[in-house]
């Protein structure tokens, strides 16, 4: 493992990883806009630090929080932190779902993970994964907050 600052000398080292057959690599992304597709494209496993810095600094003061996880021309795949007075609290996952016009296909709840299914209703502290088509994903992750 080599870390380093420097996003271009991170994708020479990750490409020069997976040309040699290396199975995992992982690399953190200083400059998102500008290298985060390069390194997914190359099959790497790519963490922008302001997101990683900023996710745990929510988790451990339990703000709300969301987090862009994929985003191209047509879909977009959030990771969201239900906050105490969100205006999902107690509805089901399917009729939010339906309303935004997105998929939750995954809710981390404490320490469980559960496959959304029709009956889960969403909890304070939920975590949702939310997909789909880019301007119904906004709409829906605005609306939580």
């Amino acid at each position: 493992m080599i870390l380093s600052m420097d996003d271009e000398s991170n994708l020479e080292v990750a490409r020069a990883a997976k040309s040699r057959g290396v199975p995992t690599i992982i690399a953190l992304v200083s400059n998102k806009e500008r290298y985060l597709d390069a390194f997914i494209e190359l099959g790497v496993y790519a963490i922008p630090i302001v997101d990683a810095i900023l996710s745990k600094i929510a988790h451990y003061l339990k703000l709300p929080f969301k987090q862009l996880l994929y985003s191209d021309d047509k879909v977009q795949a959030y990771y969201v932190v239900i906050s105490s007075d969100s205006p999902y609290i107690n509805q089901e996952v399917k009729d939010v779902a339906r309303k935004c016009g997105v998929a939750i296909p995954l809710i981390i709840r404490g320490e469980d993970v559960i496959i959304s299914d029709e009956e889960v209703r969403i909890e304070a502290g939920d975590k949702l994964f939310i997909v789909g088509a880019s301007d119904s994903v906004v709409r829906c992750v605005e609306k939580i907050y």
